[in-house]
């Protein structure tokens, strides 16, 4: 653990000079980011302006990065632990009466900040109320996952422990639904997407951004409530706190299970939640947008449109003009309160 110390403790030293920079430097990207493009820049830059800060804090951000992953990867359980109670800051007795609810619960947390860190300490924190889960891609389909099984295994050891994976297959899926069922916490991270065709775009950091439904899904169909949290690593780079949002209730159906209209109003339901979600993650995130490891999907181009068929807007032109509500105004002339007959 002394070796360990030293070697952030360099780092630090290191990022603290990175920081003075104002200016765009080539070496120092090659170095800490690879070879970057022109656009790739410009949305560094915007992300940056958007936190407030200079090209250095992202410099410094990018080498601290590495240092703490370095570290991840190569400590011991028990090492991992003592370092997370040495750097988390996090007041945790606004969130442990949450934790402590039998309905289930979904934690969102994006890539920001020292997310991986956050994570394990919320399961660690989280355990000794309930069964916990964390959930994300499965190491076949993005090889880098592969770390976190690893962290897993060294710090938690199985699912004994109260903490357990879920991977994003088809039974592990089946599984979360299950585990919200009985009253489990599920953490995810929502900033991420198989395929931009299963996305939806929701207003995000000034601009659209392509989301999938997946936390506003496992919501709406378990109804479980959601607690959006931030990552926020400290000015010096030596420590984090779990920003924590404001719990966000399933929404009420608009109509029953057994109308005809309810798949596409479960659907609406699900959209209305991930865009509460992310309205509340821009809020947690503000002042660290630059360490953010979306950066680039978030700032640089525009959104994509997943595709939406006919028969689909039909069937969302339907709903709509048979909604009871509206047919009330339509037939009275009340719109917005307006009591004019027609």
């Amino acid at each position: 653990m002394i070796a360990v110390s030293a070697f952030l403790s360099f780092a630090r030293k290191a990022a603290a000079c990175l920081r003075r920079f104002e200016r765009r430097s080539v070496w120092i990207e090659r170095i800490i980011c690879g070879r970057m493009t022109t656009n790739e820049v410009s949305a560094i830059r915007m992300a940056c302006t958007e936190s407030g800060s200079k090209i250095g804090d992202f410099y410094a951000w990018k080498l601290m990065q590495m240092a703490y992953f370095l570290v991840i990867d190569r400590v011991g359980g028990a090492g991992l632990i003592r370092l997370i109670e040495k750097m988390d800051g996090t007041v945790y007795q606004e969130v442990d009466e949450v934790f402590k609810e039998k309905t289930g619960l979904i934690v969102a947390i994006p890539h920001c900040g020292l997310f991986v860190l956050s994570i394990l300490a919320i399961a660690g924190r989280a355990r000794g109320a309930r069964e916990v889960y964390i959930f994300y891609e499965s190491p076949e389909n993005l090889s880098g996952n592969k770390t976190f099984d690893d962290v897993y295994k060294r710090v938690f050891g199985g699912p004994e422990s109260g903490v357990s994976i879920l991977h994003n297959t088809r039974s592990g899926i089946a599984r979360a639904f299950k585990a919200l069922r009985s009253g489990a916490v599920v953490i995810i991270m929502p900033d991420v997407f198989r395929s931009v065709d299963d996305t939806f775009l929701v207003p995000f950091l000034g601009r659209p951004f392509n989301v999938a439904l997946g936390v506003g899904g496992l919501s709406s169909r378990t109804r479980s409530a959601v607690l959006p949290m931030v990552s926020e690593v400290s000015d010096r780079l030596d420590g984090f706190r779990i920003r924590i949002g404001e719990l966000i209730r399933p929404c009420d159906g608009i109509v029953s299970e057994t109308d005809s209209r309810h798949v596409l109003h479960g659907l609406l339901d699900e959209y209305g939640t991930t865009v509460k979600v992310f309205s509340q993650l821009e809020v947690l995130m503000r002042g660290r947008i630059h360490q953010w490891q979306y950066i680039q999907r978030g700032f640089r181009g525009r959104p994509v449109f997943g595709p939406l068929s006919g028969e689909k807007l039909n069937e969302f032109a339907k709903a709509i003009l048979s909604d009871p509500r509206l047919m009330l105004d339509m037939k009275f002339g009340r719109w917005n309160g307006d009591e004019r007959q027609t």
